[in-house]
């Protein structure tokens, strides 16, 4: 009778403490868990998104030229709105009074016998040899491939931060861009200013330059042009800034 009994009670056992048991286990798998306990002891960290830099050039103003193909943005400032285009023989010119311009130029310049990446590398060599805590190097701009130089000349007894940088445009033509920025306007336009400015700069279709007519381009002051001759305030005269400076 006992045994009876007993045998009662361990199927009761069995059937109310056991089988809920393992069918818990089987629901609530301990060794799932990822027991990494030194995490326990850790302070909860907060994700923090990062942003975007914002594009100081998004709200900015857009020179377009279809002759010579390119494009490029500016500051959407009121000191900006005097930016102007005037259209030479075979040139292209963009101005802000003395502080910033962009020029093209043809390839070969001056009777077709001197190209203007010979005229450059004059130019630079020759500020190089003057000081000027001159500064060069390549740029790569929107698949562009130019150079962009710094330098710190004496203009009318003053020192300028003058910022330059060209790219070719097709196989016949390049654009120049150059700023000054003068000490007592230094906030006006910087070389951070300016890197922005370049920053923009893309080829907008195929290049229609105008042919070189050397000689047919005077200017009011009589400078020639295509000859590669502009106008020194300084000097009062006509002048090629890569065979003698403007100071």
């Amino acid at each position: 009778m006992q045994h009876k009994y007993f045998k009662f009670l361990l199927i009761l056992f069995i059937a109310v403490l056991v089988v809920p048991s393992v069918a818990l286990a089987a629901w609530w798998n301990p060794f799932s868990w990822n027991w990494n306990i030194m995490s326990w002891f850790k302070a909860p960290t907060t994700q923090t998104q990062t942003q975007k830099p914002a594009d100081l050039t998004a709200n900015w103003k857009t020179f377009k030229n279809a002759q010579y193909g390119f494009e490029f943005n500016y500051p959407n400032s009121q000191q900006w709105d005097a930016l102007k285009e005037e259209t030479h023989a075979w040139s292209v010119i963009v101005s802000l009074g003395d502080y910033f311009d962009v020029r093209t130029y043809p390839d070969e310049i001056y009777g077709k016998t001197v190209t203007f990446r010979q005229i450059m590398d004059d130019y630079i060599a020759q500020i190089k040899k003057e000081g000027s805590n001159f500064t060069v190097e390549n740029i790569s701009v929107n698949g562009i491939n130019g150079k962009e130089f710094y330098y710190n000349p004496i203009k009318s007894g003053v020192q300028t931060n003058d910022f330059q940088a060209y790219f070719p445009i097709g196989d016949t033509s390049y654009v120049v861009f150059g700023a000054v920025q003068f000490p007592d306007e230094a906030t006006f336009l910087t070389k951070d200013t300016f890197n922005k400015i370049i920053s923009t700069f893309k080829l907008t279709g195929s290049a229609n330059p105008a042919p070189i007519v050397v000689g047919d381009d005077r200017d009011s002051h009589g400078c020639i042009g295509s000859a590669g001759y502009t106008w020194c305030e300084v000097k009062q005269k006509c002048l090629r800034t890569w065979e003698e400076q403007c100071q």
